[in-house]
């Protein structure tokens, strides 16, 4: 057990230090010159050591799409991007999405459902480059926040959990992994203030619609009056939000005109594919699915018919589910994903 312990504690400090020739201690002077190469270094470290606490959705399809939405946005910035940015995903039902140093950036799966637009969720994606951009995580490592002893106490409390329970031992070490990187990433009000303007241009200049911030936002501010304090969205804990802020977002997006902006087609198949693959069994999905398709309460037919070939391959039923498909290819020759769902 106590190997255990310890395995996880080297764990925890590696997550926010790198190796001494590449990078100085958290907290010492040297951090006030960090170089976008340490700094994306820095970022890998953290990336690499959260991938085996932290359960990542490897989907290549849901990480490839939202890339592709990423470096839409990041092509957007008026200023040079230093190193490449990397979005990935996060088998995580709570909404929140977050930003590490050097562009790598994690999106929950519950943010993405959560969205009810391409440009909500591209609203959130470009808010994070914006943190990342201005370097506002490298400004608080050069400030010199330490990891706080009660952080790496709720790891060794997780990994004696995980001795008696592996299961709740998991998932315990993926909060406090998780706890941990974020607290060091809680921003100010100026740097939200910044991140919201950049992200609501990067809209504009993308071809989202720019209301789309200030959209979940107030959606946002609408769950926390109908929840105490422990149900509150993670995304708000981590970017505190406030009526200043959210008539201050509303405002600056106000200023762009008035477009009626249309989702793409892979904005819905990727929710479908994220509930199909996610549901605690298949039969869930197909029920889901057949529901929505009988009752007519989609977004997007093709989508819900999507998922419900998604749900019926997984259940085994391939009859039914290439019927599905034979109709979708023949309505959307183009569309990739319908043809590797007969790949699957």
């Amino acid at each position: 057990m106590f190997k255990l312990i310890f395995k996880f504690f080297i764990i925890f400090l590696t997550c926010f230090r790198l190796d001494a020739h590449s990078l100085p201690e958290l907290g010492q002077p040297a951090y006030a010159h960090l170089s976008p190469l340490d700094e994306r270094r820095l970022g890998q470290t953290v990336f690499n050591e959260m991938r085996s606490a932290l359960a990542l959705f490897d989907d290549e399809i849901i990480v490839g799409y939202l890339n592709e939405l990423g470096y839409r946005l990041v092509a957007t910035l008026s200023q040079k991007t230093l190193y490449p940015y990397y979005f990935f995903a996060v088998k995580d039902n709570r909404i929140n999405a977050f930003a590490l140093p050097g562009g790598y950036i994690g999106i929950n799966l519950g943010l993405i459902l959560t969205s009810t637009t391409e440009s909500e969720l591209a609203a959130v994606m470009a808010h994070e480059i914006g943190h990342v951009s201005q370097h506002h995580l490298a400004q608080m490592y050069e400030k010199g926040r330490q990891i706080t002893l009660a952080s790496v106490a709720g790891l060794i409390a997780a990994a004696v959990i995980s001795t008696q329970n592996p299961q709740a031992g998991t998932g315990a070490i993926a909060a406090t992994l998780a706890g941990g990187t974020q607290s060091m990433i809680n921003f100010t009000r100026e740097n939200e203030k910044e991140a919201d303007f950049i992200g609501i241009e990067a809209l504009a200049r993308a071809g989202f619609d720019p209301q789309g911030m200030p959209s979940f936002f107030q959606r946002m501010d609408q769950v926390t009056r109908y929840y105490d304090n422990r149900s509150i969205p993670e995304f708000l804990r981590t970017h505190p939000l406030n009526q200043a802020r959210l008539i201050t977002a509303k405002n600056r997006a106000d200023l762009y005109p008035y477009r009626q902006i249309v989702d793409s087609q892979a904005y819905h198949l990727i929710k479908a594919r994220i509930i199909s693959e996610q549901s605690l069994h298949p039969t869930q999905a197909k029920q889901f699915f057949q529901t929505q398709l009988r009752d007519k309460t989609y977004f997007n037919r093709e989508s819900s018919e999507y998922g419900l070939a998604l749900s019926l391959i997984r259940l085994g039923e391939m009859s039914e589910a290439i019927k599905i498909l034979d109709h979708l290819v023949t309505q959307f020759p183009n569309q990739v994903l319908f043809q590797l769902a007969y790949a699957e």
